[in-house]
């Protein structure tokens, strides 16, 4: 903004517009300005003779001062040369302008003096201009924005959590068949021991319990109920129960001829025998029947000469009790004979025995009905 300023002022013509205003427009093609002579002298014409209504003639060399008086609101002192001495001096006609005539309105500029107009910015030679213009911009107001945020309330998605169910998938529930026939066949056809839910038929019946008393030595009631849910096609699952405080866990697998080796008492070794396999809690006995009324009983031997092997411990064999005789006033009912279990020769009975079978078809069914819908 500075230097524009100072740019402008040095372009200006400042003698032009000095001339302008300190001539008259009549007078600036023929005026010969000379600083040594006054205002009245620069007057010159007609301009001169209308301005004060007198004659205009030569002056002379005589010098005389005069009073003029006869104009109004007009008085001035004027010297004039002229010469006395000379025919037609007339002192009145005669005036040579030495001093300055102000009129009312009129601006006087001698020759030297600076004229200043109204708007006009003088600049002199030699002086120094220093143009500081300050352009103060209006104050910059920030637009402010104003965005209410609606912070909303935290969403809680309900999350329902199922109960935990285990899935169990049944396509169709398999008991155990072939063990369940076995064990069948040693109660009904070997034991003579006949349960609920006998009809003749000892196939395709599931052994749901069995109980009875140790009579005389031991004196407890003992259980084994079926545990289907932990069965499977290839083994049949029970809880063996002792007066209430022991609970062993009995699984019931079948064995082939040549995966066991049974010693019988006489000394006997074979390999060539099928059976079951009982395993309570880690103890195993082999069974088998020779179909002739006798359950034989081999208990794996843990040490000695046998180790590993299944040496005969005595049989199960059906009971000779009267059913309707008593014991510690538990009645003898359907028996069954324990043959050297407690030692050689000795006879022990289960008195009471109970049970209950099922027919294998009806058996499953009851089983699917038990189970939840979605398979």
């Amino acid at each position: 903004m500075q230097v524009n300023a100072i740019n402008s002022f040095s372009n200006a013509s400042f003698e032009g517009r000095k001339n302008k205003v300190s001539k008259p427009e009549s007078n600036r093609q023929s005026q010969d300005v000379n600083s040594s002579k006054g205002f009245m002298d620069t007057l010159k014409g007609a301009a001169l003779a209308g301005f004060f209504l007198v004659p205009v003639v030569a002056p002379t060399s005589c010098t005389k001062e005069l009073t003029v008086s006869n104009h109004s609101h007009l008085t001035y002192i004027n010297k004039q040369e002229c010469d006395c001495d000379s025919t037609g001096c007339n002192h009145d006609s005669l005036l040579v302008q030495k001093d300055t005539i102000k009129m009312p309105g009129d601006t006087i500029v001698m020759p030297g003096d600076t004229i200043v107009m109204p708007g006009d910015t003088i600049v002199m030679p030699g002086d120094t201009i220093v143009v500081r213009d300050t352009i103060v911009p209006p104050p910059q107001v920030d637009t402010v924005v104003v965005r209410d945020t609606i912070v909303p309330p935290p969403q809680i998605d309900t999350v329902v959590i199922p109960p935990q169910v285990d899935t169990v998938y049944y396509e169709e529930f398999e008991y155990p068949a072939e063990i369940m026939d076995s064990l069948n066949f040693y109660r009904g056809e070997i034991l003579d021991a006949p349960v609920d839910g006998d009809d003749g038929n000892l196939k395709d019946k599931v052994l749901l319990n069995l109980s009875g008393y140790r009579a005389w030595d031991y004196n407890r009631h003992e259980t084994l109920d079926f545990n289907y849910d932990l069965s499977n096609k290839n083994e049949a699952r029970f809880e063996h129960v002792i007066e209430d405080k022991i609970n062993n866990d009995v699984r019931f697998t079948k064995v082939k001829p040549g995966e066991v080796t049974i010693v019988r008492k006489n000394g006997s070794e074979s390999n060539k025998v099928g059976g079951i396999m009982v395993n309570e809690d880690g103890a195993k006995t082999f069974v088998h029947s020779d179909g002739q009324g006798k359950i034989y009983v081999y208990p794996k031997a843990t040490s000695g000469e046998y180790r590993g092997k299944y040496v005969e411990l005595g049989t199960i064999e059906p009971g000779y009790l009267l059913s309707n005789g008593s014991s510690a006033g538990i009645p003898y009912g359907v028996n069954i004979l324990l043959n050297s279990f407690l030692a050689e020769g000795t006879e022990d009975h289960y008195i009471n025995v109970k049970g209950q079978v099922m027919d294998a078809e009806e058996f499953k069914k009851t089983v699917m009905e038990q189970l939840p819908d979605e398979q």
